[in-house]
C-alpha cells in the first residue's frame, strides 16, 4: 500500500481577514486502512532519510494507523522531516504547539514553526502567520506585518489580482479620489466665492 501526501491532511480554518486559526495536527482519512506491514515499510523508508516518508511516518504516530499511538515518536519524525526539508512538516508543527496535541502549548514556538512555513512560501502558513500578528500570539501584535503576510498568501495562492488588474484597481482608486477631492475642492471654493460676493455688496 502506498501513502500519499494527500491522504493527509492539514484542517485549518481560514478566515478572509487573515485571522487563520489551525484546528487540529495533521489527520489521515478515517476510511483508510494502514496495515502494520505498510507501517513497517513506510517506517524502514524514513529511517533512510526521506522527508514525505518522515513526514507520514509521524502522521501514523499521531493517529495510531499501523502503529501505537506516540505523540512523542509523531513530534520526533515531523521535526526530523522539517530538517530534512518536508514544506509541509513545519505548518503541522505550528498545529501541534498551538492545540498542545502531546505536547505542552506553546505559541511562541508555534509561530516560529508557521513562520518557517510561511517563509518557505506556504501559503496557508503565511493566511496563519497574518492572523498571528494580528492577535499579538505567540509574537507581538503588529498590524503592519499582518498585511504583508496576508498579502503573501494571497500572492503564494494565486489570489492576487495580476498586474495589469492591480494597476487599473489603482487606478480607479486614484481616479475616484481624486475626483472625490476635487469635489470638495469646488464646495469650498463655491461657498467662499459667495461668502466674499456678500461682503464685497
Amino acid at each position: 500500500m502506498t501513502l500519499k501526501k494527500t491522504f493527509l491532511v492539514l484542517c485549518l480554518l481560514l478566515m478572509p481577514c487573515g485571522g487563520a486559526r489551525a484546528a487540529t495536527a495533521p489527520v489521515a482519512n478515517a476510511s483508510a486502512t494502514v496495515t502494520p506491514a505498510a507501517a513497517a515499510a513506510l517506517q524502514k523508508k524514513a529511517q533512510g532519510g526521506d522527508p514525505a516518508a518522515e513526514f507520514n511516518l509521524a502522521v501514523l504516530y499521531h493517529n495510531g494507523a499501523g502503529v501505537k499511538q506516540d505523540y512523542q515518536k509523531s513530534l520526533y519524525w515531523l521535526k526530523k522531516a522539517a530538517a530534512d526539508g518536508d514544506r509541509d512538516a513545519p505548518l503541522n508543527l505550528y498545529a501541534v504547539y498551538a492545540g498542545g496535541l502531546g505536547v505542552e502549548k506553546d505559541a511562541k514556538q508555534a509561530a516560529e514553526w508557521c513562520a518557517r512555513a510561511a517563509e518557505a512560501g506556504n501559503a496557508r502558513a503565511a493566511f496563519v502567520l497574518s492572523g498571528l500578528y494580528k492577535r499579538g500570539d505567540g509574537v507581538p501584535q503588529n498590524a503592519r506585518l499582518s498585511e504583508l503576510w496576508l498579502i503573501r498568501g494571497l500572492k503564494e495562492s494565486g489570489k492576487l489580482p495580476a498586474a495589469p488588474a492591480q494597476k487599473a484597481l489603482n487606478m480607479e482608486a486614484a481616479v475616484i479620489s481624486g475626483a472625490a477631492g476635487l469635489a470638495v475642492l469646488g464646495g469650498i471654493m463655491f461657498f467662499y466665492l459667495r461668502r466674499r460676493k456678500k461682503a464685497s455688496a
